[in-house]
């Protein structure tokens, strides 16, 4: 690229437009939405005896990750705004891998959470025996640990594997990081997620329609004569 056509490029960018103010201000409500509202959550749980259950130890672990989520909103504010995208990420390749690792990372490690949840409250309705001996808070936090580790390692590969910018800096993605990254890891990681969750919500909705269904079939019926019978005894 000749020289001229890379000082436009960096005049191009030291313009703000009012798209990119609005952007960056929709963002910054956002980190500030998202880190008030966990934060709240956090102490809530901390706060209250009564709340320290152990699928509450999900949720303020999924609260801590959604927390950082909200930091990230920080990063995207400062990234709408073309001179600092300009001398932050674009000067800076370590800047831009955080931005998009911790993106994918903690988002994962969400994702993570809710999945743990819904195994959580899957046991705990469709095997309580099962729930009672064997999930302790011992195994809940060896499962937290291994979901932290997972989303960590892909908060930082990208520190690793980011491809290094060309004669113009693109902080993309798609540009900066390998495709097994992108899609592969990430890709077939939420696509798991989410199979797993809708099979543990649809097993107890269907238990839960089950047993709502069972409970009106021994529901007390009136009659005429104003005795109360149950449905059962219409039968006889």
């Amino acid at each position: 690229m000749s020289f001229s056509n890379t000082s436009s490029y960096k005049d191009e960018l030291s313009q703000v437009t009012l798209t990119d103010a609005g952007l960056s201000v929709m963002a910054l409500f956002l980190a500030l939405f998202i880190t008030s509202a966990n934060a709240t959550t956090i102490m809530a749980i901390w706060r209250t005896p009564a709340l320290r259950t152990l699928a509450n130890t999900y949720v303020c672990s999924l609260a801590c990750a959604d927390f950082i989520v909200g930091l990230v909103c920080v990063l995207l504010a400062l990234f709408m705004l073309p001179p600092v995208r300009l001398e932050l990420f674009y000067k800076h390749i370590e800047v831009c891998s955080l931005f998009q690792g911790t993106t994918i990372g903690m988002s994962a490690l969400s994702a993570i959470h809710m999945t743990l949840i819904a195994v959580d409250r899957y046991l705990y309705i469709i095997q309580p025996y099962f729930y009672q001996r064997v999930v302790t808070l011992r195994v809940i936090s060896v499962f937290i640990c291994m979901a932290w580790v997972i989303g960590l390692v892909l908060s930082f590969l990208p520190q690793f594997t980011t491809v290094p910018y060309g004669d113009v800096p693109l902080c993309d993605i798609t540009a900066r990081q390998p495709v097994w990254y992108t899609f592969y890891t990430c890709t077939v990681l939420f696509s798991a997620l989410c199979v797993v969750n809708l099979i543990m919500y649809s097993i107890i909705l269907h238990a839960a329609g089950k047993q709502r269904r069972a409970v009106r079939a021994t529901a007390p019926v009136p009659q005429q004569n104003g005795k109360v019978q149950g449905k059962g005894d219409n039968e006889k």
